[in-house]
This record gives C-alpha cells, sequence and structure tokens, in this order.
C-alpha cells in the first residue's frame, strides 16, 4: 500500500466480488436486457420508423439547443459528418 491506497500493478489483484453481489443482478441489467428484447420485437419497418423518429427527435433538441433553424442544423451535421474526411468526386454527385 502507498498513501493508504493499494496500487494494482504494484501490488496485489484486485478483491473478487463477493458470492451475495456476483448473484445479483444490476437494474441497468435489467433495462439492457428488456430493450434488447423490446427491439428484436420489433419487425423491420418498426425499427426503421424509431430510427427516423429517434433522429427526428435529435435534430429536435439539437435546433433547441444551438437556437438554430432546421436547415442550419443539419447543414452543421453535414459538415460535422465530413469533418476530417479525405475529399471524394463519388461524395460530391450525391
Amino acid at each position: 500500500m502507498k498513501n493508504g491506497t493499494e496500487h494494482w500493478k504494484d501490488g496485489p489483484s484486485p478483491p473478487e466480488r463477493p458470492v451475495i453481489l456476483s448473484s445479483m443482478r444490476s437494474v441497468a441489467e435489467d433495462l439492457r436486457e428488456q430493450h434488447l428484447q423490446d427491439m428484436k420485437a420489433l419487425t423491420a419497418d418498426q425499427r426503421v420508423a424509431l430510427a427516423f423518429r429517434l433522429g427526428e427527435r435529435d435534430l429536435e433538441l439539437f435546433m433547441a439547443a444551438n437556437h438554430v433553424d432546421r436547415d442550419t442544423a443539419i447543414a452543421q451535421f453535414r459538415r460535422a459528418g465530413t469533418a476530417g474526411r479525405i475529399r471524394s468526386v463519388c461524395n460530391d454527385e450525391r
């Protein structure tokens, strides 16, 4: 121990989880599993519709947070999506 703290690289390995904790599931694990089951139950069309709704919601949140209109927000997303990429002629044809 150094200054009251253990350094795992230099000293003993971290303690094992107590048996009672290793058998308990966290709320986050339960929610994650439920979310995965919900997503698997959706049809492909429903998943696409959900993706569009979420994208629209995120666009509205971005517009409100940045005090910009829809066209400006979309332009900013497009610029951010191409930032750092190598220019290609095929992208100019869109």
